[in-house]
């Protein structure tokens, strides 16, 4: 079928033809329709537009007028059929991935010749696009062919305010939310031209210049001061405690890249040490030891708890990743990234955690945080344990 019959096709908006009602009616009895009239049901607030090629006037398309910066997964349904499929939906990634979403019973490289996407009116180039698993299209179309869903990806580095997509010039979406886009870890895996090796997957990073509201809120309500910071890394939460008044301190392995990454400001209360088995401070030396993320890098764990143990006078706050997540996350088939660092040497579970904190400790309070959701499954990516002695 060449363009030119594909823009006749989508031109004769009266007289549809057998195959274009057919169209309408897989997309009526598809699971995405069914689904969007089940939403629509829920949230009667939401409008959902879908644009005909048979003789009904086609509606306007989509617009969100929306105030605000989100920086997470916006998914918005479009539904404007053509000739032999559908456009469902838009589905714009934090990490600047936009995706088109639909499915098509003819060549999609038809598709491409007339899909376009602009952002703040200047158009995006179409950095990949393939072929989806739908088994619901093959039903209803009565078609052998299980993988006639389509995705169109492009790729933006930047915020944007206006995007708008338009299919044979004619404007399907468009939105005037403003989207924050932030740079992903990995960002290069999405478009690098090589194949990737193990060091480039398997890396590590230098240590954390920020301090998470939640480690945040976990130190300055159950620690005593003064505290010492046990892998204080950049020195940010010593920082941080400091600018509330609380007497924070740090020790930190030697090395080139802690001294070239540690704040100045706070330099004077952080000890660097060069044996990783004894640590200068006497017994019971700060009232509260933390330990952020550190256990998991150190061969001897067991080792460096009692240390944390021996300093502490009345409590300790640990936290690590929760490697439960993997068999969490299993029906999925994701992993969170961060578990399998490359300097990750031990992985711990709550059970693991209370075998080995419960003979040093009279009480293990634990807290898990972090929380994500993927596909309806909540996993957690660190678990926090609160130590008193």
């Amino acid at each position: 079928m060449d363009g030119r019959t594909w823009r006749n096709l989508a031109t004769q908006r009266s007289g549809a033809t057998q195959r274009s009602g057919t169209t309408q009616r897989i997309v009526k009895e598809s699971l995405s329709h069914r689904i969007k009239n089940r939403l629509r049901r829920m949230l009667p607030t939401v409008a959902l537009v879908s644009h005909h090629n048979g003789a009904e006037p086609a509606a306007p398309p989509q617009t969100d007028n929306t105030v605000e910066t989100p920086l997470y997964n916006i998914r918005k349904e479009i539904l404007r059929t053509f000739q032999g499929g559908c456009f469902d939906a838009i589905d714009m990634e934090p990490c600047g991935l936009i995706r088109i979403e639909g499915w098509c019973l003819e060549d999609i490289s038809q598709v491409l010749d007339y899909i376009k996407l602009y952002i703040n009116e200047t158009a995006v180039p179409v950095e990949y696009y393939y072929r989806v698993y739908r088994a619901d299209i093959a039903v209803h179309a009565g078609t052998n062919n299980h993988f006639t869903g389509f995705v169109i990806e492009y790729l933006v580095s930047s915020p944007f305010k206006d995007i708008r997509v338009t299919f044979m010039e004619e404007e399907i979406f468009t939105s005037k939310i403003e989207y924050q886009v932030a740079a992903p870890h990995y960002a290069g895996l999405i478009s690098r031209t090589t194949a990737a090796t193990r060091d480039d997957i398997y890396g590590s990073a230098p240590a954390s210049r920020f301090v998470s509201d939640v480690i945040m809120n976990l130190a300055s309500s159950y620690l005593l001061s003064p505290v010492l910071d046990f892998g204080c890394g950049s020195g940010a939460l010593i920082r941080n405690l400091r600018g509330i008044g609380i007497e924070a301190f740090g020790i930190e392995l030697e090395s080139a890249a802690i001294i070239e990454n540690l704040y100045p400001d706070i330099q004077q209360y952080v000890t660097i040490y060069s044996n990783g088995s004894w640590y200068p401070f006497e017994d019971g030396s700060f009232e509260s030891v933390i330990c952020t993320e550190v256990i998991e890098h150190i061969s001897d764990f067991e080792g460096a708890v009692k240390e944390i143990a021996r300093i502490a006078r009345k409590r300790a706050i640990i936290t690590v990743p929760d490697i439960s997540a993997i068999p969490v996350c299993y029906q999925h088939n994701v992993v969170p990234w961060h578990i399998l660092e490359a300097t990750h040497v031990n992985f711990f579970n709550q059970s693991s955690l209370s075998h080995l904190l419960t003979p040093l400790f009279r009480e293990v309070e634990f807290v898990k945080i972090h929380p994500n959701t993927i596909n309806g499954t909540t996993y957690f990516n660190n678990i926090a344990c609160i130590c008193t002695k």
